[in-house]
């Protein structure tokens, strides 16, 4: 008989003590009892709908910052790459600010450094100025990125606040290209003014965090993660999760998948641009629609993972069914040649790969022991995320000689790539 995945509520792996851990204890809280644990969950939700208006409004900046700059593919491309540098910074620091600040000080670092960047951004300084930015906001994505996902992986009904939370992500991208288009088509504003909206945005999100965790201090984080040995903090828990095989696996996972997501967002603008020759506004749709599937997929996974039970066979031939159908669809993105057709294809690659994000990180905490969620996903969310950086710059910089056409086969071999990595994970723990 094989073990079960308890998406709603997930039960942690046991490690024996030959692992040098004691056993993962079960999630013990819920995200809406009680009312403290409800706001704060409201708050990591608006931070990750920020997070959103951040990555989605990439595509729609694009002809904006290109003309303003007077830049070439490969040189707008750089605003992809410079949050790679953030987000690595991120993933090396992630466990320590938790030992050394807590939530609290996650919170406050990582929403500055967004508040820093906009307000600086909103002047339109000299390009190389704004691909440093970018690096800064990076950091501080990198770092709530992986504290909110592990905390939120750990809690009851933790498929349910998985999908809530990725929703939130995708419902800020889905409206940030409207948001984008809108104040630069607007003849009293200009496309940076979007930047001034985003340094308010980050205000908020400053002021709600800390608020919400400001009890969750570094003595706070450290009693909660108490079942650590002595020898294993001395070690510290990033060099442990980075001996892990399943933090590997995951990190090449969400390495690829956020490639995907980031360079399908960032540069559908442009290929309907250029390739189906749609209008301004219609382009923009495209990328509000791919996002919009993303949310509805993720809400979807959320629904569904609170009602049903899976064993870990069918829970990953699942998702394989579900990135299969997006591979569908991206074929059908690639090779109808109508704005119209590509526009709903595109919106359909978005809802049925929406679900492998919640769906990777609920299998780390499936497979890791608990001492290890905050510094594996933050690392495997970290490297991830600069996936959403390589791979955009990568598809600028070919398109730069050849085209931006070359979006659809790069797009179609990396969904492949997703697949292959997702079989890699092994049913259930076998150790590290």
């Amino acid at each position: 008989m094989g073990s079960r995945v308890q998406l709603a509520p997930i039960e942690e792996p046991s490690v024996s003590d030959d692992d040098g851990v004691h056993e993962a204890h079960r999630p013990s809280q819920s995200w809406k009892h009680p009312r403290r644990n409800a706001y704060k969950a409201a708050a990591v939700f608006y931070s990750f709908f920020v997070f959103g208006l951040n990555d989605g409004s990439y595509g729609a900046l694009l002809p904006y910052l290109e003309a303003y700059y007077k830049l070439s593919y490969t040189t707008v491309s750089l605003i992809f790459l410079s949050p790679l540098l953030g987000y690595i910074v991120a993933a090396l620091l992630s466990s320590r600010t938790h030992l050394r600040f807590g939530q609290r000080g996650v919170a406050l670092l990582a929403t500055s450094s967004h508040i820093v960047s906009y307000t600086v951004l909103a002047f339109h300084p000299p390009y190389p100025v704004i691909v440093a930015l970018y690096a800064l906001a990076g950091f501080g994505y990198g770092l709530v990125d992986g504290a909110w996902n592990a905390r939120t992986a750990t809690l009851k009904e933790a498929g349910v606040v998985q999908g809530l939370l990725s929703a939130s992500y995708s419902l800020g991208a889905t409206v940030s290209p409207i948001v984008v288009t809108s104040i630069a088509s607007n003849a009293e504003l200009d496309w940076y003014t979007f930047y001034r909206l985003m340094a308010g945005c980050s205000t908020v999100a400053l002021i709600v965090l800390c608020t919400a965790f400001w009890d969750k201090n570094a003595s706070t984080y450290r009693a909660e993660s108490s079942a650590v040995q002595a020898d294993t903090r001395e070690r510290g828990r990033t060099k442990v999760a980075m001996k892990s095989r399943i933090t590997w696996i995951g990190s090449a996972f969400f390495f690829v998948y956020f490639g995907v997501q980031i360079a399908l967002a960032g540069w559908v603008v442009s290929f309907m641009l250029r390739v189906r020759h749609a209008a301004r506004h219609t382009a923009a749709f495209s990328a509000t629609g791919f996002q919009a599937g993303q949310t509805i997929g993720r809400l979807a996974f959320g629904l569904v993972s609170s009602r049903v039970t899976l064993s870990d066979t069918w829970f990953r031939w699942a998702m394989c069914l579900s990135l299969a159908v997006a591979i569908a669809f991206q074929l059908v993105f690639w090779l109808v040649p109508n704005s119209i057709a590509s526009a709903a294809a595109v919106a359909c690659v978005g809802f049925f790969l929406g679900p492998l994000f919640p769906a990777g990180v609920l299998k780390l905490v499936k497979l890791l022991p608990g001492h290890l969620h905050v510094s594996s996903i933050g690392l495997a969310t970290a490297i991830g995320g600069s996936g959403g950086a390589v791979f955009p710059f990568m598809i600028g910089a070919i398109a730069q000689a050849r085209g931006v056409k070359v979006l659809q086969p790069i797009i179609l071999s990396l969904l492949a790539g997703i697949m292959a990595l997702w079989l890699a994970f092994p049913e259930k723990a076998k150790g590290l």
